[in-house]
Order: C-alpha cells, then structure tokens, then sequence
C-alpha cells in the first residue's frame, strides 16, 4: 500500500502478543494394590505471537507518510514517507509538498516534487561522446578460458580443495582487543587469514594451527569486515589502544587491525566494532597484510584520484589494467591454469608470482607475505610502469576471485561463475574510471566516477559475500541455498546499472550544461536565502498611518464616527471574554480610513490599547497572501518571534489559516485586549478574506474595519455597525481652513464672514460634506494660494452640466461629489498630465518610484522633445538615482490633490505615490478600452531585454518573467497585469513550473495561490471566448487548457476533488484536439499532466484511476525521451514511479519492482551536484519504495530504503527545508521501525526518535494532519518497543492513537480516522494496564469503528487487514461466548483471505494464514483433532512466504505458532508430535535472540517449556527439569512490573512443571509448584483476567491434590475448593473443553478425599467423571476421552455404594473403553497405566470365572511390565 506522506506516512507491518491458550497437561498412574491416586489433569498456558499488518491511507508514511508511512505500507504516511511529484514541463525545481496526498499543494517544477516523490536533474554516464564504443572495453574470452569457466583441482576426503589454496592461515597472538561482543586476553593465541575479510579463531598454542582450509573451516571462524574508507590494517601505533603498552623488541610484527565483527548467520548482520593489534609471526606476513590493507581499504574515487595525480602514466597505467583479464590458453598445471584464465597476457606474470598465494606449503605465513609484494615489484619490473592502487586493488581482486574458483564447494558452479563475473567488472570499472579521471574536472565528471566507484564497491561486496559463504559453518552453509541463487541477480543488476553508467557517457556532459542552466537561479536564490525565515516584514507596515495633514479630530465630537467608535471600545469583554468587532460603513472617500487613523492616535485610545494597533488593508488587490502575511505579524505580535518564524515555514496550504489560528487562540486574555486590530477597506468580493483574518484575531482583540457594503457588516456575526454619512458642517468648515493655511480653533471662525459666504458654504454645499470631495478642493486651494475662484466656479459648472450624474463617471459613484471634484481637478490638470493620471489607475494602493517611472515611460519620451517632464536622471546628496520626470510629474498630481506623496524619511527623497481607492477606479475610468494596452505597456517594459524566444506557427512564445530580478513589486504584480493584459502567452507562462518555483522561494505558496486565482479566471475567459489569434490556433488554445490544468492541480482555493477533475477535464479536452504529429513535445506534457490528474483523481475507481495514470505517462516517454529531453524523462519516470508504487492492480511485487527501476532511471540524471533538491526527493521516493518492496531480501530492502532516507537528509536538512527534513524524518522512522538487520530494541528506539524529531517540526499548531500521522506511528513504535517498561509503552502507544484521533476526525478524515481506529484496537489489544477483558472489548470495539470506514468495496485491502485484527481480537476475548467468539475470529480470517491472496499480497496473506492458524487452534467448536490439523496447515503454509531468509522474525514466530500447534495436536503420534514442537520453537530461538527481541524470546521460552514438560521421548525426569529451566530464563525478562500478565502466566506454568518434577524432593517440588500458583493468582484475580483465574485455581488444585507436606485431607480440601472456584468461571455453555477438565480434576480429589462419607466422595467422582465425558467425547477429544474413561474406572473399582461385582465389571469396562485409544504404540506409558490399573480390577472382580479374572490380572500386569 502507499500513499502521500506516507505518503503519505506512514503504519506498516507489526508483531501483536496473542493470548494464553490452555491445555490439559499430562496423565499420573495410580499405584499400590488399591490403585493410588488415578489420572490428573493439569492446565499450562501457552503463548502464541502473530502478526497483523496495519495499512493506513498512504504513500509516507500520510512514509507524510505515508507512505507513514508502513510494512506493509506505514499505516499513512507509513511508513509513510512523503511522495513528491515532478512537474510536466523543465524548469528550475521548487519546494515539494510533504504530508499531504499527492499533489495538494503547490507542485514542483520539472524534476521536482510535490504529491507522491521525485526527480532531480543532471545525468551521468560515461562512454565517448556520439555514443562510440569505449576503447577501454574488455576483449572478447573463450568460454572455455574465462574464469566463468569451472576449475579442476584435487579434492580431499571432505570434498574441498586440499592444502591453503587461496588462503594460507598465519598464527598470531593478541596484544590488545577492545570489541563489546568479544574478549581476547593478551597473549590469546589466534589463527587468522587474509582474504578480502580477516577470519579468524581463538585457540591453544599447544593444538597448533589447522593443517588445512577444512579444519580452520571447521572451526567456525569469525569475520571481521573491512569496511572501505573506514577500516584499518596497517602497522600498529601508540595512539591505537588507549592504556596499553605496545612496547615490543620489533614493532613491525605488530598488526593493527580495525572492522566490523560479522554474525555467523547467513544474514551476516554487523555485532559491534573490533579493533585488535596482533604480533604477527613475522615481518614479511605484517609487511603483506598492510600492502593489502593500503591497497584494500581506500576508497576507489581516492586510490584512483592518487594514482591519477602520482605522475603515473595513466595511457600505460590504463593498458596494464586492461592487459590483467584477456584470456590465454590454459597452462598444464590445473591450478596455475586457474589464474592465466583469471589474469590474461601481460599482467600474468605479476600476478602470476602469487602462486605461494596458491600453493600449499608448510611455510605458510612466509608465503602469505610475499603476495602483495610481489604483485608490486614484478608488475615494476615487467611493464616498466610504475605500480598503482590501482593496479594492485584489482590484482588482489582478480587472486582473490580465482582462489574462490579453486575453492569452490558445494556451491562450485555458482561461486566460480560470481567469481569470475566480479573479477571481470571491477577489472571494466576501473577502466571506465582511469577513463573519466582524464576528463576535465566538473561536477559532473566527478559526480560520474563516484557512481561508477559506488557499483564497483558493489560488486566487490558480492565478492566479500561469495567469500564469507565459503568460510561459513557447514551447519549455516546448509542454509545458504537462496542467498546463493541471489548472488547472480545481484550480479545481473549491478551489470545493468554498469551498463548504463557506460552508455550514458555520450550524453552526459550535454545533460551537465542543460541541468547547470536550470539550476543556476535555484542555486543563486537558495545561496541568497536567511538561515530563518526574515521577520522584518512583521515589524515594519502594519501600524496605524498617522491621520492625513489637516484632519479635524472628533473623538470627542458626539456627531462625529470617531465618537461613537471610541466609545464601543472602552466597553468591556462580553460574558464569554469576546471584544467587539466594529464594521465602519460608508460609500468610498467618506473618510472612513481617516477616522479609523484618528482613533488609534487619540490619547484614550493609546492608554486603552498599551501593546498599540495593527492595521491591515484588504483592498482590491488584495489576496490570500495578504491575510498570510497578517496572520504571521498577528503571531509575531502576539505570541513570539521564534513562533511566527515556525508559521513563515508551513505557509504551504489553506490550513496555514487554522495553524495560525491556534497560536492566537493561546494568547493570554489580558494580552489580548491589550491591542486594537484594524482592517481596512474591505470589498464585498473580499468578505472571505475578512472571515480568515476574524478567525485568527484572538477572542479578547476589539476589531475595527471598514466597508462600503452593509452586507460585509451583516456577514460577520454580531458585528455593530457604525455608519459615516458626511461630516459636520463645522468640521468640514474647519478641514477647508486646514487645507488653505488657516489656523482652525475650536470655536473661533475661521473664516472672515465674507470669505465663508462668497465662496465656503458653496463649496461645502458642492461637496456634499463628502471627506474626499473635500480634500481634494482643499489641495486645489492649497495649491493656488487660497484662491477660491477658478475652483469653485469649475465646481459649480461640473454640477450644471447636463450630463452630468448620468454619464460613465456617475455611474462608478454614490455621491455626485466625488466624481464632480475628480472632474474638476481632472479639468484643472495640464494637458500632459492626463494621460500619465489614467495610466495610475492600474496600479494598486502603492507604487514606488521605479513602478512610476516604467508605467510612464511613453508619456516621458514623448515629453521629452516638447519641453514637458523628462527621462533625465539626477542624484541627490545620498547618491540615490531620482528621475526628475516622475518627481515632476508626482508633484503636479499631488497638487492637483490626485495623488498623496509617499516619502523616505530616513533617505529624506521621494518613495512612490497613494493610490486612494476612490481614484484608482475614477483614473481606471479614464482608460477605457485602453486599459488593457496599458497593462500590456507596462509588462512589456519589465520583459524588456529578456530573450522570450521565438514565436511559433502556432503563435506561442515563453515570456519569462521568472528571470527578471524583484524590485519589490513586479513578483506580487506580475500576474494581475499579465492576466488584465490578456496575454494568453504570459499567462501561460505564468502556470509554469518556473514561475511557481519562483514564488515559493521568494514569496511563499499563498503569493503563488493568489497568482494562480487571477491567471486561472483569465484563461477560462480565454477557453470560453477565445481570441481570433486563439481560435486560429488550436494548438495555442491547447496550450491554454494545459496551463488550465496545471492551475487546477495547483490550486489551493475549493474542492480538490473538483479542482483534480476539472484538471483532467482540461488535459482531455486539449488532448481531443492535438494529436501527437502536431505537436510531440505538447502532447507528451499533456499527457504527463493527464497522468498527474488521475493519480490525484478522488472521484471514481482508485485501481482504474491509477491504471490510466500509468498509461499516460508511458505514453509521454514516448516523446520525453532520455535523449532528447532528459530532464522531462527523468521528471515522468518519477512520476511513473510513484504510480506503479500506489498501483492496486496487477502483480504488487511486480509494481513496486517497477517503481524502483523509474526511480534509478530518474537518479541517472537527477544528480545532487546538479539539482540537490529533487535528488534528494527521489532518494526519498526511492526509500518508500524500497520499504515497500515484495521481491528481493526483506531485510537488503528495508536497509535500503534507511540508506536513501539518509542520503535525502544530507540535503533535506531542518535548516534548508525543515518540512521536507520532518517528512523524511518520518520516513526514516517508519524504515527503522520495519528494519530486520541489527539490533531489534536499538532500531525501534531509533524509530521513536525519528518520529519525535519529526514532531519538533511537525507540531500540531504547526501542520495538524501531518502531527496526527506521526503521532500514529509514533504510537506503533511504542506498541512493538522492546527496551523499557511495556506497560508503559503500550500504554504510550494508546496515547499517541488517542491524540491523533483528535485531529484525525471520521468526518474530516474517514480513511485516517479508520486507520487510526485499527492501530489503537491492536494497542488495546496489547494492553497490560488495566481490565484485560475491557481491553480486548474496546480493541474489537475500535476494529468494528474502523470497518465502518475500511469496507471491502471501498478500501479492500484495508478491509482485510483490518479484518484480520478484528479475528485477533475475538480469539483472545474474554467476555462472551469462547465457542463464539473463536468461531467468529475464524470467521473474520476466512474473510480476510478473500482479498489478501498469496498472488495479490504474499505478506499479508501468510499473516492472516498465520492469525487463522491460531484461531484454528483455540477453536471450541468442531471436531478438536482437524481444528488443531488445520492450524498446523495454515502455518506451514505461512512459511512458504516467511521464509528465514526473507523474513527471519515472521519466520520465527509462525515457528513458534507452529510449535504451539504441533504440542496440542491429537493426530498422528503423540510423541513425534511434541518433538516437532521442541524443534520448532529451538528453530525460532535461532532469531528471537534474548538481546534482539527479549520479549519475544521469552515468549518461545516459555512454549519450549510447555513442551519440555509434555515431552514423550527421552528421559523424562530430564525434559521436566528442562521444562523447568526455560521457565526460569523466561521470568528473567517477564517481571512482574514490565509484564505482569506474562509473569503470571508462566508462574502458573512453572508450577504445572514443579508439579510433575522427578528430579528433587518430591514434597518441595509440590510446595514450590503451590507458591507459584498463588503469586500467579496475585496477578490473575477473577476480577481483571476471569478466564486465567479460574486455570489458575484449577492447577493450584492439582498441587493440593498431590501436596506431601501438610495435613493430607486439609490439602484435599483445598483442592476442592479450588476446583470449585474454577467452575464458578469455567462453565459448560463457556468454556466446555475447560469444564470438563476441571469436572476431570474435580472428581479425583473427590475419589481420594479424607474428610467426609467415603461412599459420598465416590459418588460425587462418579459423577464427576461422567459429566465430563458429556463434552469429552471420544470422537472430539480422544485422549481426553480416555484419560476420564481411565478415571471412572478407577472411581467404580473403589466405589462403595451400589452392586460391587457390577461396579467392578463396570471399571473393567472403562479401562478396556480407555485402552482403544491408549495404545502401547500411541501412548505407551499410559498404557501401561492402565495395564496395571485394569489387573487390579481383575484382581478383585467378582462376577465371572476367578481362575480366569486372575489369569487376565497377571497378563494385564505382565502387559505393563514391559513397558
């Protein structure tokens, strides 16, 4: 399964606890004359692990991830992982979206990702340029000579090549050893040979060294690994053992040797560090292992670069290299013949001079030091070319290879063909790199020879592997089978990839300069960029402006707004701590801004608000990224710098809103209501960004904003309007005496009372008392000195008009005023001045002086040659650059009261200009039809000088605005004037991958939103009204519709269902009409898009859906070829990747074989030198896919997919890319959590580690979807933990379930919630605090919720996994019905095994095969031998999947199961039975190593005792001790305090051991067995674990029963009493098998009871026994059957009451009823039991002939006797 994050993130693969499983254990005869006591029956508890695989919504993880991320897939994320997706088209990469499904978000640009994981540019190869073979190619061999070919060599006895060919054995002593798995004293005798590893045994000088490679073999030596780059094996230092004297009379005997120990096992898994100095037996041995070491042991980019820079003559160096492998005739000796095969023409007599290397010899150290040397001397002496490392690397190489040839044993054919395939690439790959290092050095060459380096250590791993099988125990060689048969497909893989870094060569220096051209800006932009996010934008631009020049306060003017605001905002918080939200509401220009101004700056207000106003513009051109950059300066003010920078990182989505959000609502009240929040100017059509930003002011935060709509007022709940209608006519009066330089006094006139009537009532009056209308006559005024005149009679004469009020200008406003005082001004304003006026109207609130200058470009020029403003540049004191023409024509505006001035108070020069609302839609008026063209002007102006390219048939051309650099203003603007310009070209060009890029690194992805808004509503105009030149072109509108689609896909704004399927609508419509003929490289890009569409798809069939994602982008391979557009290749086969990794249909393995192969075809050219990024995406996909993978060992897969996630954070730093850090973070948790090499404790610790360093970015504030993924898999971490208490982590896990819950809603997120539900039923299930019966209740109760979500038709997969659990749940139930509810777990498996077939999931099918088996295996119901046969076969047919090899701890535990199956089986004999069992669990011990799993160890432990303690075969008083041995190691781990339920459980087994021990004192072995029942019972009580108490009350009976010490009959009783407390629980209707065990046990000590009427007892046992036998029927359980048979014999032979001839006939029928099926054969000491016990009936009958009677009592003792 995978998904976004994990993918989504993350949940995969985990191991569950089952629960206890009781049986009757074991049969005691009676003894003496009288018959002792008859068969007893006791319970022991046996535990059983299963596996059940959680799958949640991923691919990250959600392994994120989805795929969390897991195992099967991180259960969303699981495991998941973050997959990123490539964008359609080439350009430079952006930011992925991580944790999120794919796509939602912005994408990345070609090659990078967003959505499900992927690419990065640049590509490798090597090979001549022009695609010509390479002169450096191996020649051509006889197959008859190569070293593929098998050797002859003599062979011993054994079968293995005699003497130490290959391998000669040097015996050394210890001086130092530091290892934390081995101790080695000084002085410590060890023989040890040097291969490509060191192996090696301790032993006694006096035994002397191996006489032969088969006796040094048989010894079982360790391998310590020379790790490459790492390691060490040179002459010893001082320095290297810290405390340890390493004086010695010839220090270069003294050997240093540092690596890694190597497990024994075919896994080979790493044990710890050793270093070791060893006193070689000589010099020349010391001098030869450090040759090999130097030679061995760099890393090849290293020796090569050595060799290459040395003055070595790389022509002749390379022609030795290539003369080392060519084949020869073979030479007569066999063995000699072996290496001329190996080693070729020239170079054979270098090499060839180790034949010491291959001879046996009595002198074998001598001979192992002189290998390496003479490789040097003679290759110096023959070729005249000075010896390399190189040189000497592959010489070992090729001896070593050969040797292996030699010796090659059972494997021969296998070994020699890897051997020589090894030999003969590393001798090609050394070539191919000599080659490369002759290039000239760039990023590429060398990013190419550390690939071509990497493969080479590749191969010579396989060749360590080869080695390492060879020195293998034969025991463990056994089991090498399959690795063996692996060594070839490594070998074939290696070879394809060989291949193509050969090939790519022609290619690679091409797609190096095309990579670099891409990357260049990212590299420029990225090196630009702050550590942290820059925070000054929250500092600066959100205060309150202070109140305009001339404003006439009324705060305290009752008529006045200002009043009545001020006087809502002293009242006090509601009842519920919520301030006011005051919407200020009048037409435009009434001077609503202004009061709002006036009031932050009053005194009162000041005082009231001490943290001060935040003040907010929502004009027209505001957009989402407006209210994002208020939310960040809301959290900065409000919370704290460090919080706000947390913001800037995760502004990637419409949930920033709800991020921001939950910061402010942590805001203190008192903090709160200490700041005033004002948002100004709010248009109807921007109501929804005035919800946003009501959403994230705090609660106790007063809000003030202004409309010009009462609708805005009326959509914000409870909001108070506060009207503005015009202004008092006094203080309309005195902002006319502010504006014309009269001093304005509170009731002093300021006018003379001629001047008030001649010319200010006439123009208060025009005015309308409008605060615009009268600003703008007052800076007329001002302008003209105070002369009323020409303004007011302009004024007067605007009014008269005829038209006016009717004519275009009336039309945009309410009052007549407004537009008579813009006329008039407009009127007033020179002629040139005009047009330079309208062209303001497009631009926004603000525009700097630069913006001016190019919007005025033409009017500039054109004024230049008639005297007007020019373009003339002069400075100022500062230097700063000023064009005088736009300080001109500024000046005349701002005179005419058209334009406020904006000015730099620290430069003291001018900034830019005011664009009041009002006036920039009156000069958008004046423009026209022009206003288009106007746009169009001033984009034209910026793209001046970039190179748009050529323009097509078909009209198209790129217009790059991405390569123009920020001026502050052309990033956030480009796009409204592209769109307002109708350049379809610009637009399109807008959708691109650049662009976007662009965006989310200099702006963030709601900048980029708001772009995709604007563009998107221009090209559906296009779509549905094209354009002449548009509809001529179907090509171009085909290109609109692609720019269509991949705003869609982008799209952050409505439904993602819907925005995905308009999408795909879009790229089919596009595709109806373009053929691939017409335009290749279009239709490859739409149908990559086309992919992308369904692979995101919601609506219809996921399987279908994904399938026609598959297609589409095998379809646009067919153009995107490597060749041709290597970054588009490698972007779709990214893309391709990541849906063969979500793909439903068709062979899973196969799918994600497939999507691994896209993404190392991707990794060819995405290089880390060339685009860091998107390599790093695609290491990140890579790694969920390798998670992921079916085919191939499950533990290479899973290291694998550890290495990618490491490599993806080496650039995926918290610093550089925190969301993507935390993604992979994820990830790499969920790949450690599914890990199977190493330690099992260490890796899960690490797992949990991961996912918390992933939650200090991913906080639930922060990114709420992404935490409550982690928070999951961090829940299924803890529940699999084995370090620590598990109590507490289970409980841990419980937690985190219950946290994600909160987030993960059913209704927000139905599949999520549905995973999360199944994960914290497997927690519950698992439980160890609290009720065990509420525990499971509430895990079947979390199984059912989540299958509400999870159905078959829906999520099938899922459906079954979590049906599975589900039949986990109800067989360890304890509430209920048991028949029921194992019948119902069988039920739920069998349903299971519908969807999860062996073809479809090979994993999960051998899970639920294994889950059914144990239900199998409880079952009540039906006959109990098949149950327990069909268990046996459900496990066995787990197997064929878990194999050791592919899945060592699966493997183990179905051994387990297996284990438990076989030792409660009836068929078949009963003996070989429980040795199977004995077998099964020892095989499961192999890997559930006490250090590794503990838990788990245990677990096997305490089955192996159970069956030790049943065991037939061998001594029995021994397998009882045994028994009693495995349950003592396993209360070692299973305490009371880390698993108390454990403990009891085994406590209550070791007792049933203590019971039946033969061995010790028969009295202390029954009182220890009484003393661990009762400290099982401290645990079981009836209250918390019914069930358990009640076995445990029946096996503390037995112990009664059979105590010796204390009073016999007071120890009777208690049995009694016991078993009568187990029946108040173990009922017949539920637990009858159990009932009638105890009925069994019950009726025994009623036979022997002291106390009491004997003939009562009697016949209580009688009855007993015979209620039993109603369940224990001979067709059901026939050993039961008859053990219950024997004892009701025995009960009627001492009976009493009744006929005594006819009870003895009637224990003489029992016991023969009992001998048919105890059989000598079946059960022979059993029989013999009831031999004996069937002659003492005999003995005493009295019907029948006595002769007779007694003559059949002495056959039956007789019968007895031989056994």
């Amino acid at each position: 399964m995978a998904g976004g994050w994990v993918a989504w993130f993350g949940g995969g693969c985990r191991c569950r606890r089952r629960g206890d499983a009781a049986r009757d254990a074991a049969v005691s005869s009676d003894t003496g004359g009288g018959g002792g006591p008859p068969f007893s029956a006791a319970v022991a508890d046996s535990d059983n692990q299963s596996t059940t695989e959680d799958c949640g919504s991923n691919q990250t993880g959600n392994t994120f991830g989805g795929r969390v991320a897991g195992g099967p897939p991180p259960s969303d994320e699981s495991s998941a992982a973050v997959c990123e997706r490539a964008d359609t088209d080439p350009a430079s990469p952006a930011k992925g979206k991580a944790f999120l499904p794919p796509n939602v978000g912005a994408t990345a640009p070609a090659g990078a990702a967003c959505g499900s994981s992927q690419p990065s540019a640049g590509s490798c190869g090597s090979g001549d340029v022009g695609g010509a073979p390479s002169s450096h190619d191996p020649l051509e061999r006889d197959t008859d000579n190569g070293l593929g070919a098998s050797p002859v060599s003599r062979r011993d006895a054994t079968g293995e090549a005699d003497g130490f060919v290959g391998y000669p054995i040097a015996t050394c002593q210890v001086v130092s050893c530091f290892s934390r798995t081995r101790k080695l004293g000084r002085g410590t005798f060890v023989y040890a040979c040097l291969g490509r590893g060191v192996f090696f045994f301790p032993g006694a000088r006096r035994a002397g060294a191996p006489t032969s490679l088969a006796a040094f073999r048989a010894k079982g030596p360790r391998r310590i690994r020379l790790k490459r780059g790492d390691g060490a094996l040179r002459v010893a230092l001082s320095q290297d053992v810290e405390g340890v004297d390493l004086a010695h009379p010839n220090p270069r005997l003294l050997l240093f040797v540092r690596g890694v120990e190597v497990s024994t096992s075919p896994a080979g898994e790493d044990l710890s560090e050793i270093k070791l100095v060893l006193e070689a037996p000589s010099a020349d041995v010391c001098a030869a292992w450090v040759a090999a070491g130097e030679s061995m042991l760099p890393l090849w980019p290293e020796l090569l670069s050595a060799a290459s820079g040395s003055g070595c003559d790389m022509d002749a160096l390379l022609e030795l290299v290539s003369s080392l492998l060519p084949s020869l005739p073979a030479a007569s000796d066999a063995k000699h013949g072996v290496m001329s095969k190996a080693l070729g023409r020239r170079g054979r007599r270098a090499v060839l001079e180790t034949w010491n290397w291959l001879q046996p010899t009595t002198a074998a150290a001598t001979a192992a030091g002189k290998v390496v040397g003479k490789i040097g001397d003679v290759v110096d002496e023959v070729t005249g070319v000075p010896v390399a490392g190189p040189v000497l690397r592959v010489g070992l190489l090729l001896a070593q290879a050969a040797a292996l040839a030699v010796l090659a044993d059972e494997h021969e054919a296998v070994r020699v063909a890897v051997s020589g395939q090894s030999a003969a690439m590393a001798h090609r790959l050394v070539a191919r790199i000599v080659d490369a290092l002759q290039w000239e050095p760039t990023d590429f060459s060398s990013a190419h020879v550390e690939q071509l380096s990497r493969v080479l250590v590749d191969v010579e791993n396989v060749l360590d592997v080869v080695e390492a099988s060879f020195f293998a125990r034969p025991m463990t060689a056994a089991l090498l089978d399959d690795a063996v048969r692996g060594w070839d497909a490594d070998l074939e893989a290696l070879l394809r990839i060989m291949e193509d870094l050969c090939a790519s060569g022609a290619v690679g220096h091409t797609v190096y300069q095309i990579a670099e051209g891409v990357s260049r800006l990212e590299r420029a932009c990225a090196a630009s960029q702050p550590a942290e996010p820059d925070l000054s934008g929250c500092i600066l631009g959100w205060d309150a402006p202070a109140p305009e020049p001339g404003y006439v306060p009324g705060v305290d003017n009752p008529d006045r707004a200002e009043h009545q605001i001020v006087a809502a905002l002293q009242e006090p918080l509601s009842d519920d701590g919520r301030a006011l939200r005051l919407g200020v509401c009048a037409v435009g220009g009434s001077g609503k801004s202004t009061a709002c101004a006036g009031v932050a700056a009053c005194n009162a207000m000041r005082e009231r608000f001490s943290q001060g106003t935040m003040w907010v513009e929502l004009g027209g051109d505001a957009s989402l990224q407006t209210a994002a950059d208020a939310g960040v300066t809301l959290v900065f003010r409000f919370c704290s710098a460090e919080a706000a920078q947390q913001l800037l990182k995760f502004a990637v989505d419409k949930e920033f809103f709800n991020t921001a959000s939950r910061y402010l609502r942590s805001v203190p009240k008192t903090a709160a209501a200490a700041s005033l929040i004002v948002i100004d100017d709010v248009l109807y059509k921007k109501r929804d960004l005035l919800g946003l930003l009501l959403k994230l002011a705090p609660a106790a935060t007063p809000v003030l904003f202004t409309t010009r709509s009462e609708a805005v007022v009326g959509s914000v709940p409870g909001a108070r309007l506060v009207p503005i209608d015009a202004l008092p006519v006094a203080d309309a009066k005195r902002l006319l005496a502010n504006s014309v330089g009269k001093q304005a006094l509170t009731g002093v006139a300021s006018f003379a009372t001629d001047e008030e009537v001649a010319w200010v009532r006439r123009v208060v009056e025009k005015t309308q008392r409008h605060a615009l209308s009268l600003s703008l006559v007052g800076a007329m005024l001002a302008a003209r000195g105070g002369a009323w005149r020409s303004v007011v009679q302009a004024l007067e004469r605007r009014w008269m008009d005829r038209d006016f009020g009717g004519g275009s200008n009336g039309d945009l406003f309410p009052r007549p005023s407004v537009c008579a005082t813009l006329d008039v001004s407009l009127e007033l304003l020179p002629d040139a001045y005009r047009a330079p006026f309208a062209a303001v109207g497009i631009l926004p609130v603000r525009a700097s002086v630069s913006v001016l200058a190019r919007l005025w470009r033409p009017q500039l020029s054109a004024a230049a040659a008639t005297g007007g403003p020019t373009t003339e540049c002069a400075s100022d004191d500062d230097g700063l650059a000023l064009d005088a023409g736009v300080e001109q024509l500024v000046d005349v505006l701002v005179r005419a009261g058209l334009l406020p001035r904006e000015v730099d108070k620290i430069g003291g020069v001018l900034a830019g200009v005011i664009v009041h609302p009002v006036v920039g839609e009156y000069a958008r008026s004046l423009l026209g039809s022009t206003c288009r063209a106007a746009h169009q002007g001033l984009v034209v102006d910026y793209m001046a000088g970039t190179n748009a390219g050529e323009v097509d048939a078909y009209g198209w051309h790129a217009v790059p605005i991405w390569e123009l650099p920020d001026d502050g203003y052309w990033y956030d603007n480009a796009a409204r004037h592209v769109a307002a310009a109708g350049d379809v070209c610009g637009m399109i060009s807008l959708m691109g991958s650049q662009w976007r890029a662009l965006r989310w690194r200099t702006g963030s992805p709601l900048a980029l939103q708001a772009d995709v808004e604007v563009v998107m509503a221009a090209l559906q105009a296009v779509v549905r009204h094209p354009e002449d030149r548009v509809a001529r072109a179907p090509v171009l509108l085909c290109r609109v519709r692609a720019a269509l689609a991949s705003a869609y896909m982008n799209r952050i704004a409505g439904s993602r269902r819907q925005n995905v399927d308009a999408a795909l609508n879009c790229s089919k419509d596009a595709l109806e009409i373009l053929s691939k003929a017409d335009e290749p490289v279009l239709w490859a890009q739409l149908q990559d898009a086309l992919g992308d569409a369904y692979r995101n798809r919601v609506n219809g069939d996921r399987a279908a859906n994904v399938d026609a994602a598959v297609a589409c982008y095998e379809r646009a391979l067919e153009v995107r070829t490597r060749e041709a557009a290597p970054l588009d290749w490698a972007a779709t086969q990214n893309n391709l990747g990541i849906a063969y990794g979500i793909r439903e249909n068709g062979d899973r393995a196969a799918n994600v074989d497939a999507a691994v192969a896209c993404y190392e075809r991707a990794l060819e050219v995405l290089t880390r030198e060339a685009v860091p990024l998107q390599w790093a995406t695609t290491q990140n996909n890579l790694g969920i896919a390798y998670g992921d993978r079916v085919n191939g060992d499950r533990a290479a897969n899973v290291d694998v997919a550890v290495a990618c996630y490491e490599r993806a954070l080496e650039v995926r730093t918290r610093e550089a890319a925190p969301l993507q850090w935390a993604a992979t973070q994820h990830n790499l948790g969920s790949a450690f959590r599914n890990r199977v090499n190493g330690d099992r404790a260490a890796n899960v610790d690490v797992a949990v580690a991961c996912y918390e360093r992933a939650l200090e970015v991913l906080t639930r504030e922060a990114a709420p979807l992404d935490w409550a993924a982690t928070q999951k898999n961090l829940g299924i971490a803890y529940g699999i933990r084995v370090n620590g208490d598990r109590a507490a982590n289970v409980d841990a896990a419980v937690a985190c379930y219950e946290r994600a819950l909160e987030v993960r809603t059913r209704e927000a997120a139905p599949l999520d919630w549905a995973a999360t539900q199944n994960n914290l039923g497997i927690a519950y299930g698992d439980r160890v605090n609290g009720d065990r019966a509420a525990n499971v209740d509430a895990a079947v109760a979390c199984y059912e919720r989540a299958l509400e979500v999870r159905t078959r038709e829906v999520a099938p997969l899922d459906w079954a996994m979590t049906q599975d659990n589900l039949g986990i749940a109800y067989g360890i139930r304890v509430n209920g019905d048991r028949a029921a509810n194992v019948d119902a777990a069988v039920a739920c498996d069998e349903l299971a095994l519908e969807v999860l077939t062996r073809e479809a999931a090979p994993l999960q099918w051998a899970a639920t095969q294994t889950n059914f088996g144990y239900a199998y295996g409880n079952r009540v119901n039906g006959d109990r031998a098949a149950n327990v046969d069909a268990a046996v076969a459900c496990y066995q047919r787990a197997l064929e999947v878990r194999t050791r090899e592919a899945a060592p701890l699966d493997w183990a535990a179905t051994q387990n199961n297996l284990g438990i199956a076989y030792g409660n089986r009836v068929n078949g004999d009963r003996a070989a039975n429980v040795d199977a069992a004995v077998a099964c669990y020892e095989w499961a011990l192999e890997v559930r190593m006490r250090k590794a799993v503990p838990l788990r160890w245990a677990t096997t432990q305490h089955n192996l005792g159970i069956a030790y303690g049943i065991r037939v075969n061998r001594d029995r008083a021994a397998n009882v001790d045994a028994a009693v041995a495995c349950y003592e190691r396993a209360l070692e781990v299973r305490t009371r305090e880390s698993a108390p339920l454990d403990w009891a459980m085994t406590q209550s087994n070791l007792g049933v051991a203590y019971g039946i021990r033969v061995n010790g004192d028969r009295a202390a072995n029954v009182d220890a067995a009484v003393a661990c029942y009762e400290r099982a019972l401290e645990v079981r009580t009836r209250e918390a674990a019914p069930l358990d108490w009640a076995a445990t009350q029946h096996n503390l009976g037995s112990a009664f029963r059979n105590r010796v010490n204390g009073d016999r009959a007071a120890n009777v009783d208690a049995a009694v009493a016991c078993y009568e407390r187990a029946l108040e629980v173990r009922t017949r209707e539920a637990a009858p098998l159990d009932w009638a065990a105890t009925q069994n046990n019950l009726g025994i000590a009623y036979g022997i009871r002291v106390n009491g009427d004997r003939a009562a007892n009697v016949d209580v046992a009688v009855a007993c026994y015979e209620r039993a036998l109603e369940v224990r029927t001979r067709e059901a359980a026939p050993l039961d059957w008859a053990a219950t048979q024997h004892n009701l014999g025995s009960a009627f032979r001492n009976r009493v009451n009744g006929d005594r001839a006819a009870n003895v006939d009637a224990a003489v029928a029992c016991y023969e009823r009992a001998l048919e099926v105890l059989t000598r054969e079946a059960a022979p000491l059993d029989w013999a039991a009831t031999q004996k016990n069937l002659g003492i009936a005999y003995g005493i009958r009295v019907n029948g002939d006595r002769a007779a009677n007694v003559d059949a009592a002495v056959a039956c003792y007789e019968r007895a006797l031989d056994v």
